[in-house]
């Protein structure tokens, strides 16, 4: 491990080669001295979710209100009662604590929700506004409650936890880990992980063929096009414009997991102006490209005339006004709105939630219905390709905080629809009322409501990870959204905030195509990094470098957006040319751009991206800039356009502009127009334009922790993914403040020799996993055939390997009442009966004493029962002897200790035997079969002693030649009392990685 000093944590380095002088290797420091805080690498590991959660804090809330509909009703006096949401605000954790005679608040952490096994929440704070009206619409009386809704979870290090911006010191002081990083939640004293989920990309048409389409009804084609729009509080509808064999075109969208359909051409007239014509819309359909289409011409013309006749109704629904009329009748008692709603109010409720929603106006619904109903018809035609669904380019992530956000929506509408039910209960005897006497049984409804009923909603959602929800929120899946943030070791518990899932409904699909690893996710998605077995290609992990965007695009940015590609020569959207590109921004259509200009204004566009001119032109940093050319190479692509995405939840991440000389952040779709180069040796003239930073950035954490990576056969490299998350290591430092049901821990972690940049980077060493050996590479006997192994005896008993298991037991006595009838009477507590000398080894309490030892069936506590003065005993039930580590008493809400619950921990000894599992870091894993004297064992010249023999025979079928570099490193490392570089990629054939170590050991 190299020269250590008595009184430092340096190590020492006597490098003999320059090329050992590689900054990230000069010192090997302890950086959990340092008060600033956290590491900023591992912050980054779980910025997508604290990121997520703090904009839910800050924004979306905001949003939520705004976009939570308001809940009208009739009382039985016939006045009109609305009421609406004004403010929400979640609240830091607290708790009502009794000093002396008074109750103060006192700040709750998390270590003290997990040592009571309760849930780190914070208060919801909601600000409602209710209205009173005549039965002719006249406001008579209003008034705004400020109401506590119960306590919701909130995520650990957000902005909303008492550990937010806590510098290292202050975090050890609250019993956390000094690289604390938070992204979980705390229910009922577990850590929960909202995991990261593939969905769709918002706001995105997508052409595709699906066969089961044809069976939604009769005439019904394969072809359609499907776009996933998420309103402000980022719940979700889908529509999709389905292709009828009759050349018309049909909308579909969900209304609470039901299916409705309408034609196409109903939601064109809806949304165009009272003077719009049907010929208007025929022109503007036809308009550019398609003038001279004399097939989507007639598919066009025959839809409007199924209007003008009396196909759907016994009269012609030529003017707008009666289409308005004829669906708003038609979803009158299917969208459960007031009764005194006009057909119009209803249409209008329609088109607001459930037609484009991301869209606000008219206008721009129209405009883009026009550009959907195009591209369908180009991909009916085959003039343009279908969408891959499967490609990451598609594809964007479900983040904790906006799940979070859409679920506390719902919830809050269903708390609405609660204190009507509740409101017209307490009102039904009334003859008459005025609008004082609402307000004040408003009130008295809102003491009534249950106030938990949001807070069980979201324990239920986080313990289990399954959705409860009446719409879905417009996901395609009801459960496993969260999981346990294992903490085995490290690795396995900075993974969970790395992988992304591609979704429950793809786990029994038969079809492999789901699972592919496809181009477009280099540098996104870790090629290496996924298990073995069912879930593999559907849990993938994001790449070291991937990052996923946080923030939304304001008014005032996109206004500046537009203006911006105006003065670069677009053009506003009436204005459209046959040879043009239609320009799209976040899912609307503001304009377009002559062919000859597209790629110069899409240049212009990444030059102001990654320069000093983002404020002024509205251009963000993480902006995604798509030019779709219209032909490549003389075949047809996807739908031609300049598509500009500024949407949060993309995956983006820094390649360097080799015009520029700067990092720039490209997107998942972006990539794959962009011409990206991963060495110099690689660059083409006239078409490279962007390279990488490094070339191990495509490699996730984990496996960017493998040395020599790029020599070993890959399976090994997925393998020794999943069993470095597997090793014993060290899990926590603070382990004394946590009830984990078990934790293991290596006795005796050290530093690798050979270690790669990312470890360094991210201060593994403060979490050590694993140990160094001693290792021969001989058939020396029987006993390390296949995948055995032969461990030195005397290594074993120096401790070697060895480990402990520290588990949690949590004891209640009040739950070892037996009488149930009268369970309340009986009261037990922690206490010693001295009378007895078989419990004399118990504390004066009754609890076991701290560091004594634990044998199977012995006594661990003693309680009395203060009813009956019986005493009795709980004993030790495992079946191996363990040590007392730590016994904590549990108090109660208002702070007060109880002598009835207490968490006791143990440390139970774990030496390797026969059967133990060990493995390098190549995934080579073997079995221990025979513990050997050291005598009997073969030696060095020098009289060193292996304390593992290796088969030879398992490196030509496995194929690790990393790790046989990795021994040649290791040998020089110990020889020269220094540490080694085996971060991949950094030898070729020039520069051979067995000349450089075989050099290094001639030294030594």
């Amino acid at each position: 491990m190299g020269k250590k000093n008595r009184d430092s944590n340096v190590i020492v380095k006597t490098s003999p080669s320059s090329r050992q002088q590689d900054p990230a290797f000069e010192y090997l420091t302890k950086t959990f001295n340092s008060t600033n805080g956290p590491i900023q690498a591992m912050c980054d590991v779980t910025r997508p979710h604290v990121d997520s959660f703090n904009w839910m804090l800050k924004e979306g809330l905001m949003k939520a209100a705004s976009a939570i509909l308001p809940l009208e009703f009739e009382t039985n006096t016939k006045l009109r009662v609305k009421l609406k949401f004004v403010s929400l605000e979640i609240a830091r954790p607290k708790a009502k604590v009794i000093v002396g005679a008074n109750r103060r608040s006192h700040y709750v952490y998390p270590a003290e929700a997990r040592m009571s096994k309760s849930t780190y929440s914070g208060t919801l704070h909601a600000r409602i506004h209710a209205e009173v009206f005549d039965q002719n619409g006249k406001l008579i009386g209003r008034e705004s409650y400020d109401r506590s809704l119960g306590s919701i979870p909130v995520m650990v290090r957000s902005d909303a936890c008492n550990l937010a911006n806590m510098t290292t010191k202050e975090l050890c002081s609250k019993y956390e880990e000094p690289n604390e990083n938070g992204g979980y939640f705390v229910v009922k004293g577990y850590e929960r992980i909202l995991r990261l989920l593939t969905m769709t990309r918002r706001n995105y048409p997508m052409a595709m063929s699906r066969g089961r389409w044809r069976q939604r009804g009769p005439g019904f084609t394969d072809r359609g096009l499907q776009i996933r729009c998420l309103s402000d509080d980022q719940r979700g509808v889908e529509n999709t414009l389905h292709y009828l064999d009759t050349g018309a075109i049909s909308l579909a969208f969900m209304y609470r997991k039901e299916m409705y359909f309408i034609p196409v051409v109903m939601i064109l007239k809806m949304l165009a102006d009272d003077n719009t014509s049907d010929r208007e819309i025929h022109a503007t359909l036809m308009r550019g490209a398609y003038e001279n289409n004399s097939a989507f011409d007639n598919n066009i013309k025959y839809m409007l005339r199924q209007l003008q006749k009396t196909y759907w109704c016994e009269k012609p629904l030529i003017t707008r006004q009666s289409v308005i009329d004829y669906v708003g009748s038609h979803f009158r008692t299917r969208l459960q709105r007031p009764t005194w709603h006009t057909n119009a109010d209803i249409a209008r409720y329609l088109l607001d939630n459930y037609i484009l929603i991301h869209l606000k106006t008219d206008k721009a619904k129209f405009n883009m219905l026009i550009f959907m109903m195009r591209k369908l018809f180009s991909y009916v035609r085959d003039e343009c390709k279908a969408e891959d669904q499967d490609a990451p380019s598609m594809h964007e992530i479900l983040l904790p905080g906006h799940v979070y956000l859409a679920l506390l929506s719902e919830r809050l509408e269903t708390w609405l629809v609660s204190l009507r039910e509740t409101f017209l209960k307490l009102n039904k005897s009334a003859k008459t009322s005025s609008d004082a006497s609402i307000t004040t049984k408003l009130r008295l409804a809102m003491d009534t409501i249950d106030k938990d009923q949001i807070a069980k909603a979201f324990e239920h959602f986080l313990a289990t990870g399954n959705l409860n929800s009446k719409t879905n929120l417009g996901l395609r899946q009801t459960s496993g959204f969260s999981i346990i943030a294992e903490r085995l070791n490290i690795l396995r518990f900075i993974s969970h905030f790395r992988s992304v899932h591609r979704g429950d409904a793809f786990t029994e699909t038969k079809t492999t195509s789901v699972r592919k690893l496809l181009p477009e996710a280099w540098g996104f998605l870790c090629a290496v990094h996924t298990p073995d077995g069912s879930l593999c290609g559907l849990l993938n992990h994001l790449c070291m470098t991937c990052q996923v965007t946080q923030e939304t695009a304001t008014n005032t940015s996109t206004e500046a957006l537009v203006d911006t590609l105006i003065s670069y020569g677009m053009r506003r959207v009436p204005s459209i040319d046959v040879h043009c590109y239609d320009v799209i921004l976040d899912g609307q259509v503001v304009g377009f751009i002559d062919d000859t200009r597209a790629s110069l204004v899409a240049a212009q566009l990444r030059y102001d991206k990654v320069t000093g001119n983002r404020r002024r032109s509205g251009v963000s940093e993480y902006l995604e800039i798509v030019l779709v050319p219209k032909e490549t190479h003389g075949l047809f692509t996807l739908y031609p356009g300049l598509f500009i995405f500024s949407t949060p939840a993309r995956l983006i991440r820094p390649v360097m502009n080799l015009i520029t000389k700067t990092t720039e952040y490209v997107g998942t779709f972006e990539q794959v127009y962009l011409g990206i180069c991963i060495t110099h040796d690689e660059f083409v003239p006239e078409y490279t334009t962007h390279q990488e930073l490094a070339q191990y950035n495509f490699l996730s954490i984990t496996a960017n922790l493998t040395p020599f990576s790029e020599y070993n056969q890959s399976p090994r490299n997925m393998y020794q993914c999943q069993m470095g998350k597997q090793t014993m290591g060290t899990p926590t430092l603070a382990y004394r403040k946590r009830n984990d049901n078990k934790l293991y821990y290596i006795t005796t972690p050290q530093a690798p020799l050979i270690r790669t940049r990312v470890y360094n980077q991210y201060a593994l060493d403060d979490y050590a996993m694993g140990t160094n050996a001693i290792v021969a590479v001989l058939s020396y006997t029987g006993y390390d055939m296949e995948d055995a192994m032969v461990i030195n005896k005397s290594s074993i008993e120096r401790g070697f390997a060895h480990g402990a298991i520290y588990a949690s037991e949590f004891i209640d006595l009040q739950e070892l009442v037996t009488d149930k009838v009268d369970q309340g009477k009986h009261q037990l507590v922690f206490a010693l009966d001295t009378k007895n000398p078989n419990w004399r080894h118990l504390d004066a309490d009754g609890l076991p004493v701290i560091g004594s030892t634990m044998q199977p069936d012995e006594v661990l506590c003693c309680y009395l029962n203060t009813l009956t003065q019986e005493y009795k005993t709980v004993r030790y039930h495992k079946k191996e002897p363990a040590y007392i580590m730590s016994v904590t008493l549990v108090g109660d809400e208002d702070g007060k200790i109880l002598k009835s619950k207490a968490w006791i921990m143990y440390r139970i000894m774990r030496t390797p035997i026969i059967g133990d599992k060990f493995s390098s870091r190549h995934g080579q894993k073997g079995v221990c079969s025979r513990l050997y004297p050291a005598e009997d064992l073969p030696f060095t010249e020098s009289g060193l002693v292996p304390d593992i023999i290796f088969n030879p025979h398992g490196f030509p079928s496995r194929m690790t030649i990393g790790m046989l570099l990795e021994f040649m490193a290791g040998k020089s490392a110990v020889l020269h009392g220094l540490s080694h570089d085996g971060t991949p990629f950094q030898f070729n054939d020039d520069y051979p990685a067995v000349d450089y170590y075989g050099q290094l050991l001639k030294a030594g």
